[in-house]
């Protein structure tokens, strides 16, 4: 929100043979003042939302692995931010880690507050087709993309409650609302993390916990670009055909959706149309998967 000029914030007001210039404060962001938790806050989608966050006035917890990249991350943020009693805290934590992650946000609840607003950005990915992918692999995407949600959610939610409130938004994605060539484990566990959303916002509307959902496209982050070294022409075709977006594209758009109160929030034109075209013509969008796969397999082949 822009802020008013100074000029038109003047207002003189005769008060016997004094003048008073009163003036209008400049209106707040909906996110000043508020504590946002974001896992997988050191880099794509989480850091870019903190970067937007930085100079709206709310105070954060970024909770990452990597350490070193939440110190980068944490410096950088210091320097951008909006108001000088802004508040930005790390904490190093794998939320896949089961015996210790609830424990950890318990804490971190104490040392920095209880979340306003909860972000599940933590995430991994996998390209490989169903027979390629070992269990191992299944199990190691669900347990971040899923049981780690579910463990960082349910350690504060109930502190939520007792704070009167909160939302939460869980980053699924594209491929968490359309099967795609290649993507079984990962798109199976975003497809989980869809239902679960779909179940926590039934069930804590009452206690005024409000449950987004973010299912963006193709994100150019770090995971997207290590996933890019093994991905084949088929599931790169597919990908393309719902475009590419930055991660700030992506951050605002997220922070738009949080405002505007939309359960599932999805940046891109493209990706909008391919979810609606997918969802009123099943049908004749699998026939389009299918047609794509088929073309781009042959390229493959005659290469």
């Amino acid at each position: 929100m822009g802020m008013y000029a100074v000029k038109k914030n003047l207002q003189p007001v005769i008060r016997g043979k004094r003048i008073l210039i009163l003036t209008r404060s400049a209106p707040m962001d909906y996110f000043t003042g508020k504590t946002v938790y974001i896992t997988g806050g050191s880099s794509g989608i989480g850091l870019a939302t903190a970067r937007e966050l930085s100079g709206r006035g709310a105070h954060m917890v970024l909770i990452a692995r990597d350490a070193a990249k939440l110190d980068m991350a944490l410096r950088e943020l210091k320097a951008r931010t909006g108001s000088p009693g802004q508040k930005i805290a790390t904490v190093s934590a794998d939320v896949a880690d089961t015996a210790r992650i609830a424990e950890i946000m318990e804490k971190a609840a104490r040392d920095h507050g209880i979340p306003d607003i909860l972000i599940n950005g933590a995430g991994a990915g996998h390209f490989g087709t169903f027979e390629e992918t070992d269990p191992a692999t299944v199990r190691r995407i669900f347990d971040v993309n899923v049981i780690g949600l579910q463990c960082v959610s349910r350690a504060l939610i109930p502190l939520m409650k007792k704070k009167g409130g909160g939302i939460i938004v869980n980053v699924s994605s594209l491929a968490g609302l359309i099967g795609m060539y290649g993507y079984s484990a990962y798109g199976g566990s975003k497809y989980a993390v869809v239902g679960m959303s779909e179940a926590m916002r039934a069930e804590l509307r009452e206690s005024n916990i409000r449950v987004q959902l973010l299912c963006p496209p193709e994100i150019d982050t770090p995971m997207v670009r290590e996933e890019r070294k093994s991905i084949t022409p088929e599931g790169l075709a597919l990908k393309k055909m719902a475009g590419q977006l930055t991660a700030d594209v992506a951050a605002r758009a997220l922070l738009r959706g949080i405002r505007r109160g939309s359960f599932i929030i999805i940046p891109g034109f493209m990706a909008r149309t391919t979810y609606r075209l997918s969802r009123h013509f099943p049908r004749f969008s699998r026939m389009v998967s299918d047609l794509v796969v088929k073309m781009n397999r042959g390229k493959t082949k005659a290469a």
